[in-house]
């Protein structure tokens, strides 16, 4: 018995030994092939064992035989490095260079005809004529919107106020007239809208999101306004307005 339990033992320690001359450990270091400084956080893979690189770039692997094997390098924003690897014992520090991966994308061109785009928004336009702004004259120009359905104004005083259409208004609504935009209704809620009424011919309220013909305020729509045209040479007009209000309805 004494004489079997000698012989077993004998042949573990033999195995023992025979395996751990075929097997060392294996220093994997991870350069970056620009700037040549360690790359952390690199994922390798060395046939069933993985791991991650410290901060100097490296990671070790403990018992690995002298058998071919695949050495797998991952790493975001570089190339992955494959390659079928003979983990001899006179080579314990591995040093692999990684390239980056550039990635280009192809330009974006926004094209728009003109022609095309203003029949698509005249059906989302609503225009105010200047018979419908003398029969609903009020206070200021957008307390006389506010008889247009979605339109209403936030009146801050007399004669001034702030256009809102469907809930929206400050810096979600634009207003231009003649083409340049008017911005002082969007600094606070104390400023209104600073616009002859009187000085109005007619208006046109675009009832959709045009940030891409009037920037990206006009979330809501766009009020444009356009005000008297030049007079004829040697014309002459005339215009009588008048209003009234009560104590209470100022």
């Amino acid at each position: 018995m004494t004489r079997l339990s000698l012989s077993a033992l004998f042949c573990v320690l033999f195995h023992t030994l025979l395996f751990s001359q075929h097997t060392h450990s294996v220093t994997i270091k991870v350069i970056d092939e620009t700037t040549q400084k360690e790359l952390p956080n690199a994922h390798v893979n060395i046939g069933l064992k993985y791991a991650y690189t410290n901060l100097k770039g490296t990671t070790t692997f403990y018992k690995i035989s002298t058998k071919n094997k695949q050495l797998s390098i991952t790493h975001v924003g570089y190339i992955s490095y494959k390659k079928l690897f003979n983990f001899a014992s006179n080579t314990p520090v591995i040093s692999i260079v990684l390239k980056q991966e550039n990635s280009v994308l192809n330009e974006v061109i926004i094209a728009q005809k003109h022609k095309q785009t203003s029949v698509k928004l005249s059906k989302n336009k609503q225009k105010v004529s200047k018979l419908f702004l003398a029969k609903n004259r009020d206070n200021s120009l957008m307390q006389t919107l506010k008889n247009i359905p979605g339109a209403s104004a936030i009146t801050i005083g007399s004669g001034q106020s702030k256009p809102t259409i469907r809930g929206l208004g400050f810096n979600r609504i634009v207003v231009v007239e003649n083409g340049i935009k008017h911005e002082a209704q969007q600094w606070g809620a104390d400023h209104g809208l600073e616009i002859d009424q009187y000085n109005i011919d007619n208006i046109e309220i675009t009832k959709r999101a045009t940030s891409l013909m009037y920037g990206s305020d006009a979330i809501a729509r766009v009020i444009s306004l356009k005000n008297n045209l030049l007079p004829n040479v040697n014309s002459f007009s005339r215009e009588l307005n008048l209003t009234n209000r009560s104590k209470n309805n100022t």
